[in-house]
């Protein structure tokens, strides 16, 4: 199963940033999310039963359709996070398998490595 995982609204511009500028050197961009994890800017708002990452990208996208009202096949829906309406995968945002996070980037999945959220 794969959660996806939206950052709270307030925080998306930061993690947009971070992810976009962090270049070559992963590590202070990524010791960044795990603060932004840590204080709880995080929440998961599906669950897909299988499939790949780009499968959970895509079914959490509004392409045609918005996601959480016509949701695809094997994607539950979670409640709306932080009080917003859900929103598109995007960037900055986070894919939880196993325990272990991804995170959402320009050039795909960017491993975190093991995160609750």
């Amino acid at each position: 199963m794969i959660t996806v995982c939206h950052c709270n609204l307030d925080a998306v511009e930061i993690a947009t940033e971070i992810a976009i500028k962090r270049g070559s050197d992963n590590s202070k961009g990524l010791a960044l999310f795990s603060e932004l994890i840590a204080n709880g800017l995080y929440a998961p708002v599906a669950h897909l039963e299988c499939g790949e990452f780009v499968d959970a990208h895509r079914a959490t996208n509004h392409g045609g359709r918005i996601w959480d009202e016509q949701p695809a096949s094997g994607l539950t829906v979670l409640t709306t996070p932080h009080g917003h309406n859900h929103r598109s995968t995007s960037i900055g945002d986070i894919l939880l398998r196993d325990g272990i996070g991804y995170l959402v980037d320009r050039k795909g999945y960017t491993p975190l490595g093991p995160i609750t959220i």
